[in-house]
């Protein structure tokens, strides 16, 4: 099946570009994407790591405001006690009924979008995209291949501008901007979706672009 994907996206390349060097370059990204998705670091392929990334983004995307003032004050506390004390809770399904009346779910994610984002002079930066999150790759050569490196970078979509000055003219130049996770907030947001998870907490949904 992404054999016949990848002789399409070919053939499109081959309508979209009259240039043969700018289709070579469209053509050869493809198949660079093609062997990032399957490179394995021994903790699963990147293919894989992403899109489990990417579900848990988009859970932290579309719960955080979902899961009531109480719940977001112990889940992102600067005490480490207050929320250890919290998940602890957790663990029980004491809140379950709670958090379905405030609508939270468990997102999955299908459709990924990846593209080469820019070429730097080590090797190249890959993005891909969901409906609300960013996951950026970043690989360097290594003889006749390349190897990851680093860490997988996740960004979650902003309902407005970061910068105050720019609130009045968002409208108006059509930006979408994205906020970077800590390691924290990310840890955090796994054990509860964990937590919920391991309490029946069956309530999932995939997620699509927003119209």
């Amino acid at each position: 099946m992404k054999k016949i994907l990848v002789l399409l996206f070919i053939g499109l390349g081959l309508l979209v570009f009259g240039d043969n060097s700018k289709f070579e370059l469209f053509a050869n990204n493809i198949g660079y994407i093609e062997e990032v998705k399957k490179y394995d670091n021994g903790n699963g392929t990147i293919e894989k790591q992403v899109k489990d990334y990417m579900e848990l983004l988009e859970f932290i995307y579309f719960n955080k405001k979902k899961m009531g003032e109480i719940t977001r004050q112990k889940l992102y506390s600067n005490s480490d006690m207050e929320y250890q004390a919290y998940m602890e809770r957790m663990k029980t399904g004491e809140f379950n009924k709670l958090f379905r009346t405030f609508g939270i779910f468990i997102p999955i994610v299908e459709n990924i979008k990846w593209e080469v984002e820019k070429e730097t002079e080590e090797g190249k930066v890959i993005k891909a995209s969901s409906a609300h999150s960013r996951v950026y790759i970043r690989t360097v050569k290594k003889g006749n291949g390349f190897e990851i490196s680093g860490k997988l970078k996740g960004y979650i979509k902003m309902d407005r501008s970061p910068n105050s000055a720019d609130k009045n003219s968002e409208e108006k130049n059509g930006r979408t901007y994205f906020e970077e996770i800590s390691e924290r907030d990310l840890n955090r947001n796994y054990l509860f979706r964990y937590y919920l998870e391991q309490t029946k907490y069956n309530v999932y949904k995939k997620v699509t672009e927003e119209k």
